[in-house]
């Protein structure tokens, strides 16, 4: 019976890894639904606090006592928090250079609010973080790792379709959605392995979001833009060019970011030898 749970290395095989990390989704976002309300602050760092013993037993559960490196939001917070920083100040830059594109394609205009509303934006970080958290611990933490078995470009493909599918009943989702969205997922498998850090791709997950919805104010996958530091307005009925209601992500300056930002990962990760480093988190897994 052992032999249908756990390989060879005492580890849990791919396949229930991966329904348990679909239970462990669905199980917390259940939850968010029920705690979430006018993101009061109290439901948001409950939600936290859920999202990170969940998964930190999950993990454990997985691993045992040596966690892989790249799970450093667990194992080595002072190098995490410093990752998640880059990855924060790479997603507002990322989101802004898209938002400067569609401008530039006559896509999008945007003035500044005439009262910037400053608890709505610091609260939408904390939601955004929680956000964060929970997709990334669930995306590249549990789906991208049950396939690392099988190498860790097809780990980086499994994950990146899976992390599409979650989206595809979003508000406006379409073909031009699907299309952002796995790119993005795509980025951030990559970021995972260029940085070997989970937290990296927390902060990046965090900012892309807050900056659409809070310094934008524009829809971020289908949910509706808020009071934002700047208020965005579609200029064209393209919605190649404006991702129509989705938001940015499903539009052709949203795709053009994320690929350059692709290859400037992987050129970086293989001159830097960053690649065949994962490969030794990866030896951990197995």
């Amino acid at each position: 019976m052992k032999k249908v749970f756990k390989d060879e290395k005492n580890l849990l095989r791919p396949g229930w890894q991966v329904l348990l990390s679909a239970i462990l989704g669905v199980l917390t976002t259940f939850i968010a639904m029920a705690l979430f309300t006018d993101f009061q602050i109290n439901t948001n760092l409950s939600m936290f606090l859920i999202c990170f013993i969940s998964y930190f037993a999950y993990f454990k559960l997985i691993y045992g006592k040596k966690l892989p490196r790249d799970l450093d939001i667990f194992n080595s917070p002072l190098s995490g928090l410093r990752k998640f920083l880059i990855g924060t100040f790479l997603g507002v830059l990322f989101f802004s250079v898209v938002m400067l594109i569609a401008k530039l394609f006559h896509a999008y205009d945007f003035t500044v609010s005439p009262k910037i509303p400053v608890t709505a934006i610091l609260l939408g970080l904390v939601s955004q973080f929680i956000t964060g958290l929970s997709e990334e611990l669930l995306v590249r933490g549990g789906f991208q790792h049950a396939f690392l078995k099988y190498g860790k470009w097809v780990a980086l493909m499994a994950a990146s379709i899976i992390f599409s599918l979650l989206h595809v009943l979003n508000k406006g989702a379409a073909l031009g959605s699907l299309i952002g969205v796995f790119l993005a997922a795509i980025f951030l498998g990559m970021l995972m392995y260029a940085t070997n850090s989970i937290s990296a791709c927390i902060g990046w997950h965090m900012a892309w979001n807050w900056t659409q919805g809070f310094l934008f104010g524009t829809n971020i996958s289908g949910t509706s833009g808020s009071k934002a530091i700047l208020q965005a307005r579609a200029t064209s009925d393209n919605i190649w060019l404006t991702g129509g209601d989705f938001g940015p992500e499903a539009s052709i300056a949203c795709f053009i970011v994320l690929i350059l930002g692709s290859l400037a990962l992987f050129i970086y990760g293989q001159r830097k030898n960053k690649f065949n480093e994962y490969d030794r988190t990866i030896i951990l897994t197995k």
